[in-house]
């Protein structure tokens, strides 16, 4: 990922906000294996793939997304938004969270995380969590 980090030097504080603070969002997937967190993450591959040719529509279900069939176009689309997704165990993703977090500076991570299957989703919610020790 490309990172800008938040110039805190450049700040000037005002009656609204007395100190810099900044956040950046993120896509996180967390699963018990790295295999299915990116099993879950091709969902959000074919909806990306959709999104930006024009085709928006549904969040598409597993099988659907490992069904597909991309043309080299839409392979580079997708290699560009894995840029931006982290997907793993909750200690991998953790790592790279905090990783991220150092290389923007910021003071908080945003997380999103969108799966075709509610339970998946807030399980990913709760991993991550754990592996926070907000649980």
């Amino acid at each position: 990922m490309d990172a800008t980090r938040f110039d805190r030097e450049s700040f000037r504080p005002s009656v609204r906000l007395a100190a810099p603070q900044a956040s950046v969002a993120v896509f996180a997937l967390c699963a018990d294996t790295e295999a299915e967190a990116e099993r879950l993450a091709r969902c959000r591959d074919l909806f990306i793939v959709r999104l930006y040719t024009g085709r928006f529509g549904p969040f598409p279900s597993v099988d659907e997304a490992e069904a597909y069939e991309y043309s080299p176009p839409e392979r580079a689309i997708v290699a560009e938004a894995r840029r931006r997704t982290v997907a793993g165990t909750p200690e991998q993703v953790k790592v790279r969270l905090e990783a991220l977090a150092g290389e923007y500076g910021v003071d908080e991570l945003v997380n999103v995380t969108i799966t075709h299957d509610f339970k998946a989703r807030l399980c990913s919610y709760e991993l991550l969590a754990e592996a926070f020790g907000l649980g």
